[in-house]
This record gives C-alpha cells, structure tokens and sequence, in this order.
C-alpha cells in the first residue's frame, strides 16, 4: 500500500528544498515538511473515548502506543516531529554501513517495549528500498506485527523493492522520483547530515 502524502503547504516547502537552498532555508524548510508529513501521515489514527471517573465524557485519546525509528542518520528530523505530535510515544535508531556491497548493521537501539506498540519507520530518502527492507527485517525479529514506513523522498524502484519484499507494509511518501531525479538531489545528503546531527 502506497500512500502519497499531499498538502499545498507541503509542496511548497519540496520546491525549496529541491532548489539549492541555504542552510537556513533548509533547516526552516525541513523543519515544516517534517511537521505536516507527521499531521498527515497520524490524521486516521484511531481514537477512543475517554470519561472520567464519574463517567462524564472528556473527549477523545488514541487507542494504540507507537514507536518511532530512525533511519539513522537521516530520519532524525522526521523522527522528532512524531515525537512531538504522539503523546506518550518511544523512539529508537536504526543504522546501517555497506562495505563490500554487503550492508551492515551499525546502528541498533530500540526501546524495550517496541514488540507491544506500531512502529513509524522514519528515513528522509528511499533510494534502492535496501535499508529500509533491513529495518523491516530487523523490527520482526523483534516480533514487532504493525509497520508503517515514512520517507519525504522515493525512487520507483526504492518502493518496488520494498512491496516486492513486504507487500503488506504501508508507505508514505511525499515524492515519488526516478533514480536520476533523487540523484540530482544529492546535494540534500549534505544538508541532511549538517542538520540531523
């Protein structure tokens, strides 16, 4: 399932981070992209209604716990803006190396408590869908049943390989690009990477 994330707000804040911005344009600019991806992606969250003691009715809380990863390094921002948003959610980081074409786990904290929440996996670019398809991989180890996958960027090929792996995995996506298209951006790995850490 493929879900393209759409917001006027949104697509202006893509142009400029597709622009060659400064650093501080980037910075505000990411910062407002991650914020309303997180508003749009949590919008259809199930709620449930909540009453006091007495049984008056308070209004409304959200039924499940999540969990947020971090594709690391790049997922940070992204991250912190679910963090923000869900109340009483946990976080955990994910990273991964390649060396000799064979990809690496670098990177692995995860909270306690992840096999008994959702799970937000987190990264600002898809590109093969290699990555993400470990993180996937490595969260039902972990018996982790309910992922969602987010990315602001995505190449075609990036969610093929996803599906073709785990057909069943929602992900979100803001923009879908070919792999010319993403490596024309590659300028937004540096300004990721000055802003993430």
């Amino acid at each position: 399932m493929i879900f393209i994330l759409e917001h006027s707000i949104l697509e202006h804040f893509l142009t400029v981070v597709k622009n060659f911005p400064s650093h501080s344009g980037f910075r505000f600019a990411w910062e407002k992209i991650s914020k309303i991806v997180a508003m749009l992606v949590a919008k259809d969250f199930e709620l449930q209604e909540s009453f006091d003691e007495a049984g008056n009715f308070l209004g409304y809380s959200l039924v499940d716990k999540y969990s947020v990863v971090s594709v690391f390094p790049y997922g940070i921002r992204l991250t912190q803006s679910f963090l923000n948003l869900l109340p009483n959610s946990s976080v955990g980081y994910l990273g991964y190396s390649k060396k000799n074409g064979i990809f690496e786990e670098s990177l692995c904290l995860l909270p306690e408590e992840i096999a008994n929440s959702k799970v937000l996996i987190c990264d600002a670019i898809i590109k093969t869908g290699e990555t993400i398809n470990h993180a996937i991989s490595r969260l039902q180890l972990e018996n982790v049943l309910d992922i969602k996958v987010v990315s602001i960027f995505s190449t075609t090929n990036g969610i093929e390989n996803i599906r073709a792996e785990f057909p069943d995995i929602p992900i979100y996506v803001c923009s879908i690009n070919s792999l010319e298209e993403i490596e024309n951006l590659s300028f937004l790995e540096n300004l990721l990477h000055y802003y993430n850490l």
